[in-house]
């Protein structure tokens, strides 16, 4: 798992054992409750499914039904239009929405016990922002937000910048001149 160091008691440094998070992050992927393809639970009801992509007028306030392109199981829904992903992009994705979702919880637990001022979570976010990233061009800009560390973890932004932001120290790329998880790299677009 990681493990957070100090050198001079100034700059936080963040090491893991890769292996240890993704076994971690697979035992914990059991499916909980069963699920119609046709319908996703919500903590407010009931949604509808849908696999195609479509621009929804809205003014009879009829549910928006909630994209998705594989059931509980990864097996393609009817209809859906499965892109093509080679095995290292396909493991470069899982194990960048692995490491988003690890650091996140490392740093929620750090501004928890005071250690940082503030910090807002991307739980939950991961694939939106890692599919989103993955699909740009490397020349595209991205103007992210506090809640997009995915999209620049996936263009190279390191841990070790993440923390360096979240402590505001001396390595911080804004140099400690802003608010805790507003990331940034003018290298990375």
């Amino acid at each position: 798992m990681f493990k957070l160091f100090r050198i001079n008691n100034y700059r936080p440094i963040l090491r893991c054992n890769q292996n240890s998070i993704l076994n971690q992050f697979k035992s914990t992927l059991v499916e909980t409750h069963s699920q119609l393809a046709t319908e996703h639970q919500t903590t407010t009801g009931v949604l509808p499914v849908t696999t195609q992509l479509n621009i929804i007028d809205n003014t009879n306030n009829e549910k928006i039904p909630v994209f998705r392109i594989l059931d509980l199981k990864g097996v393609p829904l009817p209809g859906a239009v499965v892109p093509k992903l080679d095995a290292d992009t396909a493991r470069k994705m899982y194990k960048t929405m692995i490491t988003e979702h690890t650091v996140d919880d490392i740093l929620y637990n750090a501004q928890r016990q005071g250690r940082i001022s503030f910090y807002m979570q991307n739980s939950g976010e991961e694939a939106c922002h890692i599919g989103c990233a993955s699909a740009l061009n490397p020349n595209d800009v991205v103007f992210s937000q506090y809640r997009e560390f995915g999209v620049l973890l996936w263009r190279g932004f390191t841990v070790q910048q993440a923390a360096d932001q979240c402590f505001s120290n001396e390595a911080d790329l804004g140099k400690g001149r802003s608010m805790p998880v507003h990331y940034g790299s003018k290298t990375l677009k």
